[in-house]
């Protein structure tokens, strides 16, 4: 990857190009941030809290570290240390429970800071954009404009999670490594580049693939010593989970079975891995779906899903096409240019995720939006002055069709992107905001009377179990777990063996009570067999709550804890499935 300059000495970093007086750009800036904040603002972002569950994990280990009790999972039985999840975003958040104690009424601050680390993450855009060489300030707006009003980046940026905040420091990180790896820059430059990575490593462990990607930078212009100056500015955050952070707390010796698959999915990314990837064959068929959907979402970023679903396999491969183009221009400015720290990092990242067993591209890839959109920009001018000069005087007829009919197709699939962006993503954005709210009005109805019904040590099973905890303080798990082996290898099998199980981590923890709700495991793969399930248990199981609208249930665990109890006959079968009962016992 030799850039146009010599290995060593490299020109200085392509300043802005001219054409926009600074006071343009800034107040370009600055409307664009108030209308990114009203966009946020718009989709009501607190109502969302506790669709991702990771969301709801970060904001109550926040709330122990500002209560000093520790980095903790204060929801689980317990409390085990909190092993998962780097500490920063936590701590960050953990300020907003020591300025506004009040659960749920400082929802809004902790969305206000994570909107806060968005606008960051799009300033950071925008330098990188009038960075390349081909783009200029003007389009650098745009482009920061489609990012800033990206249905993704609103949804993420608005949520009580750390996409974000990881983004703008990945992204701010490697940015100022590109001035600082260069002959004659101060070293203090390459050491705040490498503290900013390593900021970035304990909001999350991909971190350390940034650092690696602009090390790899370093060793391409050959400047070492910068690059050991990078590494020294991130050392220091590299060594904080090293010697302060506790080992992952061992399963208890209630969790066997479902239970423990459960328990280490709350506690152990690594071990949660090894039992979702428990052989060769599953590892080959998570790298290769992976692969797929890498290769699609450049292209899902920047135009449209698949059309036709993503089982169409035209509609696929015309993605895949469209995500070549957008490389090509990638690649296509950087040869022109040079090849910055961020291209370094892309390709470490995209390496790292292809191992990665959760495939949400759509978040682990959002840093990169502004340079997928400055590739497609790039590649599409490109096309565009090989279109026009095909009807050049002199030029075959055979030619000047064939231009016809890719100007026609690029024109529908420009068509096409812009009714998706503008229309499509964002159709479901009310019904699912409305959703929310009556949902959790119904929520909050089961939760009043949990506090009313309940000892203080009561524990429960709710898939928003840690929304449970916050409003009511009992501790609580998820029922189960699932395997992500189920989604790779597309195989029955391994859900109806956690279906089975799906009664374990009740049992395990003492629970009494299930509270269920009618959109619980909306996000999970294979939602006939679950429902199905699910449906089993309620017609055994006694309800001792029902929320006025019918969306929430609790139901009593009696015969789950006390299976010879009167009145347990029918549920054994159901609670128990395939199982010696005794043995269970």
């Amino acid at each position: 990857m030799a850039s146009g300059a010599a290995a060593g000495t490299l020109p200085p970093a392509v300043g802005p190009a001219r054409g926009l007086r600074p006071v343009v750009v800034a107040g370009a800036l600055a409307l664009l941030l108030v209308v990114f904040a009203v966009s946020v603002a718009r989709l009501e972002p607190a109502a969302r809290f506790g669709w991702y569950h990771d969301d709801t994990v970060y904001f109550a280990s926040a709330q122990a570290l500002a209560e000093g009790r520790g980095y903790l999972l204060p929801s689980l039985p317990g409390a085990p240390p909190q092993t998962k999840y780097p500490v920063l975003y936590s701590w960050l958040l953990s300020w907003v429970w020591r300025w506004q104690p009040e659960f749920p009424a400082n929802l809004n601050l902790a969305v206000a800071l994570t909107a806060a680390c968005g606008g960051l993450f799009l300033l950071g855009s925008f330098q990188l954009l009038r960075r390349l060489e081909g783009i200029g300030e003007a389009t650098a707006l745009g482009i920061t404009a489609l990012c800033a009003l990206h249905p993704n980046v609103l949804i993420l940026s608005g949520s009580v999670l750390s996409d974000m905040p990881f983004a703008a420091l990945a992204l701010g990180g490697a940015l100022l490594a590109d001035g600082a790896l260069r002959r004659g820059a101060p070293p203090w430059r390459a050491v705040l580049a490498g503290a900013l990575i390593g900021l970035s490593f304990l909001t999350r462990s991909l971190g350390l693939v940034v650092l690696a990607g602009v090390l790899a930078a370093a060793l391409e212009r050959r400047l070492f010593r910068s690059g050991a100056a990078v590494l020294a500015g991130a050392l220091p955050f590299l060594l904080v989970p090293v010697l302060y952070s506790p080992a992952p707390a061992p399963p208890p010796a209630w969790a066997q079975g479902g239970a423990w698959q459960t328990w280490v999915y709350y506690t152990s990314y690594w071990q949660f891995w090894k039992f979702s990837v428990p052989n060769r064959d599953v590892f080959l068929s998570m790298v290769t779906a992976n692969l797929r959907y890498l290769l699609q979402a450049p292209a899902t970023f920047c135009l449209f899903p698949p059309p036709g679903g993503a089982r169409f396999l035209p509609g696929v491969l015309l993605c895949i096409t469209l995500t070549f183009g957008i490389a090509s221009g990638i690649v296509r400015q950087a040869r022109r240019q040079e090849w910055k720290p961020v291209h370094f990092v892309l390709l470490f990242y995209a390496a790292a995720v292809l191992v990665w067993n959760y495939a949400f591209f759509d978040r682990l890839l959002v840093m990169f939006l502004p340079l997928f959109y400055a590739g497609l920009w790039i590649e599409g001018r490109h096309l565009t002055t090989m279109l026009a000069a095909a009807w050049r005087p002199g030029r075959p007829a055979s030619e000047k069709v064939v231009a016809t009919l890719l100007s026609l197709a690029l024109l529908g699939m420009a068509g096409a992107a812009a009714r998706f962006y503008i229309v499509d993503y964002r159709s479901d954005f009310p019904r699912m905001a409305a959703s929310r709210v009556a949902a959790m009005a119904e929520r909050r109805q089961a939760y009043d009377w949990i506090r009313r019904e309940t000892p203080p040590d009561a524990r429960l099973i709710a898939y928003e179990d840690v929304v449970l905890n916050l409003y009511t303080g009992r501790a609580a798990m998820r029922p189960i777990a699932f395997s992500t082996e189920a989604f790779y290898r597309e195989d029955e099998t391994v859900l109806r063996r956690d279906l089975a199980r799906i009664t374990d981590t009740a049992r395990g923890i003492g629970a009494r009570y299930w509270v269920m709700t009618n959109d619980d495991f909306a996000l999970d793969t294979g939602t006939p067999l679950i429902d199905q399930r699910v449906a089993a248990l309620k017609a055994v199981l006694p309800v001792v709550f029902r929320s006025s609208g019918g969306q929430v249930q609790v139901y009593d665990l009696g015969c789950l804890q006390a299976p010879d109890g009167p009145g347990c006959e029918t549920a054994r079968a159901v609670l128990f499935p395939n199982a010696d009962l005794a043995r269970r016992r």
